[in-house]
């Protein structure tokens, strides 16, 4: 089991479950998001995770009009937006699972993220999972950490790239390779050092204003 911290002597594990949003990103008939999602999810739940899982299949949102953010009055923005953008903000960390259509992110998955203001992610972090049926997944990887840096939740290093997905993940959501097993492992562990300690920094110092101008000294070295 993995925590969101660690003590330096004994990695005892903490107490409160950090919350993670799962993000699926592919609508198509057969698509291989539904054995992906599966094995994070039983992954993260394994590491403690409060763990939901967004479907834009099940969401069946719009092609954004207005994200909410520019609503003149955000409370008249529809309900399903409002009490999803407040599971956002109550979320510590994200996962978007990631597969390439056509060299670029599906655009299931980006119209779900841009419905919401980045101070709604914000001073959080990410992880991106992405997977193909055959090699590719990293073009798609890539777009995704420049749109999490953008949204405030930049992503861990670790990217887990799963290839030939239908030989490694069955239907279950059962890993059949060892190696992508562990990898998932891997980022887990990532993810909870990075969400844990910014949820310990907003916890005791509060988070900065997300839109306030900064004004710093530049001193040449």
């Amino acid at each position: 089991m993995y925590s969101y911290t660690y003590s330096q002597q004994s990695g005892e594990m903490a107490s409160k479950a950090l919350k993670a949003i799962v993000f699926m990103g592919s609508t198509r008939d057969g698509r291989n998001a539904d054995r992906v999602a599966k094995f994070m999810v039983s992954k993260l739940k394994e590491a403690k995770y409060d763990v939901e899982l967004w479907d834009p299949k099940e969401l069946n949102l719009p092609m954004l009009k207005q994200p909410l953010n520019l609503y003149p009055d955000p409370s008249k923005a529809p309900q399903q937006i409002r009490d999803l953008n407040e599971k956002i903000k109550a979320a510590d960390a994200f996962v978007l699972l990631a597969p390439e259509y056509n060299r670029q992110l599906p655009p299931a998955l980006t119209n779900i993220i841009d419905y919401f203001p980045p101070i709604s992610f914000a001073w959080k972090t990410s992880g991106i999972v992405c997977y193909s049926a055959g090699r590719g997944g990293m073009n798609a990887a890539a777009q995704a950490r420049t749109l999490m840096v953008e949204m405030g939740a930049p992503p861990i290093p670790f990217i887990l790239h799963i290839e030939s997905v239908m030989k490694e993940i069955d239907e279950s959501g059962t890993c059949l390779n060892e190696y992508f097993s562990k990898s998932a492992e891997k980022m887990i562990v990532q993810l909870s050092w990075f969400a844990g300690a910014l949820r310990n920094q907003r916890e005791k110092d509060g988070a900065p204003a997300w839109d306030g101008t900064v004004v710093a000294k530049w001193v040449p070295v």
